[in-house]
Parts: C-alpha cells; sequence; structure tokens
C-alpha cells in the first residue's frame, strides 16, 4: 500500500500513543482491542483525543485435540505494546465501533512525521 493509497484510505490520521491493551480470547477470530491517546489530528475529526482499536489478536488460533495452542497470525499481523507512540492510519469499521489496522502500514514510526506531515495536512 503506497502512502497516497493510505492517505485516502482512512477515516483518521494521528499522531498517539498507545495507553491501553486488551488480548483477546483464543479464537480463531481473535480480536485485540486498545486505545491511542490522541496527540494531533491530521486528518478526520479533530474532537477525537482517544481513539479505540480493534486488531488481529495475538491469540487467534485454536486448541487442537491434545490442548495445544496452534496459531493462525499471519507474517502481516501487526501488534501493539502501552507506551507504542507513532503515525496512526486509521479506518473506522462502525459493526465494532473501533478504529481497526487491517495492515501493517497503518503504523508508522514518529521517524516519519516531518516526511509525511506536509503530505497529509498541507502544512
Amino acid at each position: 500500500m503506497t502512502d497516497d493509497q493510505l492517505i485516502k484510505a482512512s477515516d483518521l490520521i494521528v499522531i498517539g500513543k498507545v495507553v491501553w491493551v486488551e488480548n483477546g480470547k483464543v479464537s480463531t477470530t481473535s480480536k485485540d482491542k486498545a486505545s491511542i491517546l490522541v496527540q494531533e489530528v491530521w486528518k478526520g475529526d479533530n474532537s477525537v483525543m482517544m481513539a479505540p482499536l480493534a486488531f488481529p489478536g495475538r491469540n487467534r488460533g485454536y486448541l487442537t485435540w491434545s490442548g495445544n495452542f496452534q496459531s493462525t497470525r499471519t507474517s502481516e499481523d501487526i501488534f501493539f505494546d502501552i507506551d507504542q507512540e507513532g503515525i496512526w492510519f486509521l479506518k473506522y469499521d462502525a459493526k465494532t465501533k473501533c478504529y481497526i489496522i487491517d495492515h501493517p502500514a497503518r503504523f508508522k514510526p514518529l521517524f516519519f512525521k516531518e516526511r509525511l506531515r506536509k503530505r497529509i495536512t498541507g502544512r
């Protein structure tokens, strides 16, 4: 996904930090949830102060007949930890009432901040 495609496909682009994470239960469709404390809004609703996230869970998988965990995660899954800070390209999902991370490119480290700010905000 190019930066231009990512910008166009995002409902909310923010600078923020993860302040809460909850791992989902073991299942083939497990979702982890997190909250981002928004520091700057570059695209979307300027009133958002906390953005709820849902993303593929660390516990996505199933228990085998012997009771062992079999993961169904993929190499494109991305996980977040408390205090992780960066640029978030978020897409809203009305079904979960959360912003979703459906591609690793939806998070960029702050290293890219200056390069992307002008492109997204024009300032």
